[in-house]
């Protein structure tokens, strides 16, 4: 959980610090990106290989807030994964936990790009997809939570039921 706020974190430094040297400092969209979200026929996102298609975020929250609310889903999707990955480790052998990992997060992908955003882990952790003006974006943290809660209780169960052998090693 402290390796996933870490990395959230940094992200988040890099990305200010970035940034900074091409914006400007405000509460409000800019508007390229106002320009982006307005941008249903793509284009100028095809013209510059970006999109940003959440009005309704843009509407619904000033730029802190939803930098705020990024952070906390990519923090809460990175502490999933990674509470996902101590388990699957617990409970499969060698590289099968990694696999398992992938495949979840593949799937998750994939499920997004067909438009199965209910569905798809990944697509949870994007606010944009759920941020409409109302309060809709809390199921989102509610299942993250949900779902860490769950593997960290399977992961104290799998924990004692393991059992460490204590070898001795012989020098020379």
């Amino acid at each position: 959980m402290l390796q996933a706020f870490l990395y959230t974190a940094a992200m988040a430094v890099f990305t200010i610090i970035i940034s900074s040297f091409f914006g400007f400092v405000g509460n409000m969209w800019s508007s390229p990106v106002y320009s982006l979200a307005l941008d249903v026929t793509n284009n100028i996102g095809a013209r510059y290989n970006i999109t940003f298609p959440w009005l309704a975020m843009m509407k619904a929250m000033s730029v802190p807030q939803a930098f705020a609310v990024t952070f906390l889903f990519l923090y809460l999707y990175l502490a999933f994964m990674g509470a996902l990955l101590y388990v699957a480790a617990l409970l499969f052998s060698g590289i099968a936990g990694i696999v398992t990992v992938i495949g979840v997060h593949l799937t998750g992908y994939l499920r997004m790009m067909d438009g199965y955003t209910e569905t798809s882990l990944l697509a949870r952790a994007v606010p944009g997809n759920f941020i409409d003006g109302t309060l809709s974006y809390w199921q989102s943290v509610a299942l993250f939570l949900a779902l860490i809660v769950v593997l960290m209780v399977l992961s104290s169960v799998f924990v004692k039921k393991i059992e460490f052998q204590s070898g001795t090693e012989v020098e020379g």
